[in-house]
């Protein structure tokens, strides 16, 4: 029973160096995963909004394309067709 002080110190010791490192890589993980993670859920949050305001754009093109040909309006006699446009939407970069 009679232990010396640097006995218990020493025994107390060893049973916390053991202990100190348990559990951490998985702390360590976890921390840099979602630090890592953070930057690419930005880039993927800007990019959905540019694709999102891109699909609304295009559908109130569609919709004003249709709204104008349903109401059976003329275009106004100062509005010229091209004869090119055919030509022009049919190349495959849009020019010609």
């Amino acid at each position: 029973m009679n232990r010396s002080l640097v006995d218990v110190v020493g025994t107390r010791w060893r049973l916390l160096a053991g202990r100190s490192e348990r559990g951490s890589a998985m702390v360590e993980f976890h921390f840099l995963g979602i630090v890592l993670m953070m930057p690419l859920v930005y880039i993927l949050i800007a990019v959905f909004s540019a694709q999102s305001a891109t699909y609304g754009v295009t559908q109130a093109a569609r919709e004003a394309g249709r709204v104008f040909v349903a109401s059976g309006q003329r275009p106004p006699p100062n509005v010229r067709r091209s004869s090119r446009s055919p030509t022009i939407a049919s190349s495959p970069s849009g020019r010609r």
